[in-house]
């Protein structure tokens, strides 16, 4: 009883909704579909989706590459399981990038979206001295406070060219994405049926466009950061940091500068 329920259930999902016949239909045998042509067509499309839409947070210099793209492969499955809270972790990143960018863009600095979403991936790291390591938004913000770190006066080109995200694979993406779209559109039109794996593919399709939008200023596989110099820190400061004697107003401005 269970293995016959599981067969027609395979088959309601290719075979009856999907109107695999549907030449029969027309006489044409033309038309014909077969789950295999169902099955390649729509994995392919989630395949190419989520693998371009996923932006993860750059890793640790020190982790080997096969465990990140193994951490990709992971967020990827919880994407298509779970699509809203992908959508989610988007949304905030977003929203904490504008803050960043909006909080330290000011006249003459070389400040964009790019980079407030590289600060916040964990892109920026310090090379030495006690700060060493990831710089996140509230350490970056710290820093610079303290007179313990300059800004960082780095262009957008170097940030994007960290990223892996070239035109090819964008537009065989956006090829793939609205081949698949109009194929559904026009079978929509002629009065035929959508297999259940179609619907859900397209659903998908929506869910990482969005993500491609909030994500669209962040870079792509980021695997070695970009190391900010603390050089600026001077022997007064260390001398006084040690003795734990604040620095004088006269010492920060020079920092800053």
């Amino acid at each position: 009883m269970t293995g016959n329920y599981s067969t027609s259930a395979v088959v309601s999902l290719f075979s009856i909704d999907a109107g695999l016949n549907d030449g029969s239909r027309a006489g044409c045998i033309c038309n014909q579909r077969t789950v295999l042509d169902i099955v390649w067509s729509c994995l392919s499309t989630l395949f190419l989706c989520t693998w371009a839409s996923i932006h993860p947070n750059a890793p640790d210099p020190a982790e080997e590459d096969w465990k990140a793209i193994w951490r990709r492969f992971k967020i990827m499955y919880a994407s298509l399981m779970a699509p809203e809270l992908a959508l989610t972790w988007a949304v905030r990143q977003f929203l904490g990038a504008r803050k960043i960018f909006r909080m330290h863009k000011r006249p003459g600095r070389n400040w964009t979206m790019n980079h407030a979403q590289f600060l916040q991936m964990g892109g920026f790291h310090l090379r030495s001295g006690r700060h060493k390591g990831v710089v996140g938004p509230d350490k970056f913000n710290d820093l610079l406070q303290r007179g313990n770190m300059a800004f960082p006066n780095i262009l957008k080109k170097e940030i994007q060219d960290k990223s892996k995200a070239d035109g090819l694979s964008k537009l065989i993406l956006v090829t793939q994405t609205l081949w698949f779209v109009i194929q559904c559109i026009g079978r929509h039109a002629q009065g035929l049926a959508l297999a259940q794996l179609e619907v859900a593919t397209l659903a998908v399709i929506s869910s990482t466009f969005m993500l491609s939008v909030l994500w669209w200023h962040k870079p792509l596989d980021v695997f070695y950061p970009i190391y900010l110099d603390n050089a600026v820190v001077s022997s007064m400061q260390v001398i006084s940091d040690e003795r734990g004697v604040q620095t004088t107003g006269c010492a920060r401005q020079t920092l800053r500068e």
